[in-house]
């Protein structure tokens, strides 16, 4: 097989030179021989050139037959790494573009959401507010309440001392009116030359009464007359708180349909707050 394929080329190459010297000859009829000689080294010496070429060729041939399937082998991982390559490339194309979509919604969401919280804020804020006027409301309810439990209860100790209070009254106003006559005797007896101490023995024995008796019911007349004006001052303070807290009462019932919207505009509110910071 070799040889064949050495005898193929030299055939070749002569037929080349024959073509050659046949143009040169018919260009050059006189220098035909010394040409042909020349070109016949020539040839010779490419011929030797060409088969030690060849014989180098098949010299490697071992070598290339057997790198030929490390080399079509690795040609084969390149182009699958390749494809890998050109895969991947296009799959982090893909990845990086869905990562900067994400990106983007993600600061649109934080928009939204900065928003949101302004808003609850905002809604926080006027609950508070509300909350305040509620509570304001309620602490004014509380005290008329209380005021209302105090008037009841001095009403009732009044109730309780007025039968005490009428009795009581009746036995001032009769000792103020003895208590009036006396002194009446005893000016009458000083504008008759007695002193203030003679005229009033002359008339506590002309009423059959002892000076003892004088100073004790003296006494028990100023302490009945202190009674009568504590049930007094007590009816009138209770007066005057009743009047206070009619007008409270009044006042409070004005506020109570604002109360109770703004108690139903509360809640609604504080719930759909809620709703929101679960959000």
């Amino acid at each position: 097989m070799k040889g064949q394929k050495i005898v193929s080329i030299i055939t070749i190459l002569a037929c080349i030179f024959m073509l050659v010297a046949g143009v040169m000859g018919m260009k050059d009829v006189n220098n035909q021989k010394d040409i042909k000689t020349k070109e016949g080294d020539e040839a010779r010496a490419n011929i030797d050139t060409l088969k030690a070429g060849i014989d180098e060729l098949e010299s490697n041939r071992a070598a290339y037959d057997e790198g030929k399937p490390t080399y079509d082998s690795g040609l084969a991982q390149y182009e699958a790494g390749l494809k890998e390559y050109n895969e991947g490339k296009a799959t982090l194309e893909s990845k990086t573009a869905a990562y900067e979509a994400g990106k983007t919604k993600l600061a649109a969401a934080e928009t939204t959401l900065a928003a949101s919280k302004t808003k609850l804020d905002a809604a926080k804020k006027q609950l508070d507010a509300g909350k305040a006027k509620l509570t304001e409301y309620e602490a004014g309810k509380a005290k008329l309440d209380a005021s209302k439990t105090q008037l009841d209860a001095a009403k009732a100790k009044l109730d309780a001392n007025k039968a005490a209070y009428e009795a009581g009254k009746a036995q001032v106003a009769a000792g103020e009116a003895q208590a009036a006559k006396l002194q009446a005797g005893v000016e009458a007896a000083m504008k008759q030359g007695m002193t203030q101490e003679q005229a009033l023995a002359y008339v506590l024995k002309s009423a059959g009464m002892t000076q003892e008796q004088y100073e004790t019911q003296k006494k028990a007349l100023a302490a009945g007359q202190a009674q009568v004006k504590e049930y007094e001052d007590g009816q009138a303070t209770y007066e005057a708180g009743l009047k206070q807290y009619e007008a409270g009462k009044a006042q409070l019932d004005a506020q109570t349909e604002t109360y109770n919207t703004g108690k139903a505009t509360y809640e609604a509110g504080l719930k759909q707050y809620n709703a929101g910071l679960a959000q």
